[in-house]
């Protein structure tokens, strides 16, 4: 029983540190053409028992959703082989990697899950810190880099792409603060860990997506804790408002479009997507403009799916591709960039209600666990579940400026975070049921 946990832990580290960090890098390696996130996906198919996978869905009457979400698209995928080839597989693999949710309810007990995924968040942690100082030094480190090219003659680093490093700072700006201390007089390291990782994170990358997830988390956090989140708001204002004296004792280096060295820098940028005066934002001309061709691409998607039946309720064919547009090192754009609009067009009407009512149920499960871990008997379990919502809040949120789903590395570790929010639900209700009954 040992053996067998310890090959389900590595297994399950293995895969998320790789996706956490290598990002793009680690999904297009590929050995004899297959990608490597399959072959674990395979692996994990027919190493473990999934009769306790199963029978956990069908508790919590997830059972039914999720299979028809599979068949659903398992057929899309056999038509789409038939018809483009492998490119298919590509094009479903944000319907492919719910499979990774199935998987991570084998591989973790509701026992000892607190203490495994807070071990595995401390090397995220530990290895973030680490990939930071490679970050600056990455001319240099990239020298030392494997090269990996796709089947399609796409190229990335492996190691170093750090594709995945605007949103890892952006979520474990919040580990210390949620995970081991909250905002008090005695915990000063948290709140300059928060505030360092937050604005590095608004100042290099200067993402929108970054700066409406940060909002989103803000607001939602309201109706959590009005008082802690006040607090964090404050300290990110902080932090704007001393960019001038920052950027004057030249510690503030350029970002993604410029820069930032005070806080109308993020208002500006925010408001380049909704602005038609472009000289008013001249050095967010390119990025209104790429939100111009985004509207477009969504425009031209609509209205094919709005052209005949068979598209609007069951969607486009995978293997077409849906935008035909290059973005970065030649990298070659099948998706819009935004996931909703993406299920739409991929699986239709019929596949887009599937998909809404699964994502309800969900997180209807999330709320539930959240109201029952409030108890102080529960805290531990209660700082996994908002650790893990910001992560699935920000590929929420991402989603409308992106298809982030598309992506293996945040769609896998978007499901297994749903599987360990599961898990968590499991072992409190279990708790919460005991407990009541020995009063």
């Amino acid at each position: 029983m040992y053996q067998n946990l310890s090959i389900k832990i590595i297994y399950l580290y293995l895969v998320f540190l790789c996706n956490i960090f290598f990002g793009y890098g680690f999904q297009i390696l590929t050995f004899f053409n297959i990608p490597l996130n399959y072959i674990f996906l395979l692996l994990g198919l027919a190493i473990f028992q999934f009769n306790h996978s199963f029978l956990i869905l069908k508790n919590l009457k997830l059972q039914g959703i999720i299979l028809a979400w599979l068949l659903f698209n398992i057929t899309k995928i056999i038509l789409g082989i038939a018809e483009y080839g492998l490119i298919a597989i590509r094009d479903a693999s944000f319907s492919i990697d719910i499979l990774f949710l199935i998987i991570t309810l084998n591989l973790l007990e509701p026992e000892n899950i607190i203490n495994k995924f807070n071990t595995l968040l401390k090397y995220c942690f530990i290895i973030l810190i680490i990939f930071i100082f490679f970050w600056f030094a990455k001319s240099f480190v990239r020298e030392f880099d494997i090269i990996v090219t796709s089947p399609t003659g796409q190229r990335a680093n492996l190691f170093f792409n750090f594709q995945t490093l605007p949103l890892l700072c952006l979520w474990f700006s919040f580990y210390l603060l949620i995970l081991k201390n909250e905002i008090t007089k005695n915990n000063i390291l948290s709140v300059f860990i928060f505030l360092v990782l937050t604005i590095f994170t608004l100042v290099i990358f200067q993402r929108r997506y970054i700066y409406l997830i940060y909002i989103s988390i803000f607001i939602l956090s309201l109706f959590l804790n009005p008082k802690k989140s006040l607090n964090l708001f404050l300290l990110i204002l902080f932090g704007l408002i001393s960019l001038p004296i920052l950027n004057y004792i030249n510690l503030i280096p350029d970002g993604y479009l410029g820069r930032a060295d005070n806080i109308s820098f993020f208002i500006d940028h925010l408001s380049s997507t909704f602005s038609k005066n472009i000289s008013d934002y001249d050095m967010f001309a390119g990025a209104r403009d790429t939100a111009e061709i985004r509207l477009f691409w969504w425009k031209n998607i609509l209205s094919t799916n709005l052209s005949n039946y068979s598209y609007f309720f069951l969607g486009q064919d995978y293997g077409v591709s849906l935008t035909n547009f290059i973005v970065g090192k030649s990298i070659y754009v099948r998706e819009p960039h935004n996931m909703y609009l993406t299920i739409f067009a991929r699986t239709g009407l019929i596949g887009s209600f599937i998909y809404i009512i699964l994502t309800y149920k969900l997180i209807i499960i999330w709320i539930e666990a959240y109201k029952i871990s409030r108890k102080k008997m529960y805290l531990n379990e209660n700082k996994i579940l908002l650790f893990l919502m910001i992560y699935i809040i920000s590929i929420y949120i991402g989603n409308i400026s992106d298809s982030m789903l598309t992506s293996n590395y945040y769609s896998i570790i978007f499901n297994i975070s749903w599987a360990i929010i599961i898990i968590v639900y499991l072992k409190l209700k279990k708790k919460n049921e005991n407990f009541t009954n020995s009063q």
